[in-house]
């Protein structure tokens, strides 16, 4: 069996979520989380953060960049000490 890199490119696109929600309830994992959003730019992903507020609400900012959304960000988000939640779209 033999497969060219764009063969595998092709697969992995087609893995890729169309988006991510991230949750966070603090500013605590902020900093990490930007280390681990630059390793997945340059996709077609929507991110959103939400930010739990004390009072019970949410504050949801949609970032402008595409990412790809695969399992393995998704994993690496998911590391990030302090997100409560990340959950594809």
């Amino acid at each position: 069996m033999t497969a060219s890199g764009s063969s595998f490119s092709k697969i992995n696109a087609a893995r890729a979520a169309a988006g991510l929600a991230i949750v966070v309830d603090s500013k605590a994992p902020l900093a990490a989380l930007r280390e681990v959003l630059a390793t997945g730019r340059q996709g077609q992903g929507q991110v959103r953060l939400i930010t739990r507020l004390e009072d019970d609400g949410e504050v949801e900012v949609e970032l402008r960049e595409g990412y790809t959304v695969s399992p393995q960000f998704l994993d690496s988000v998911r590391a990030v000490p302090g997100i409560v939640e990340a959950r594809e779209l």
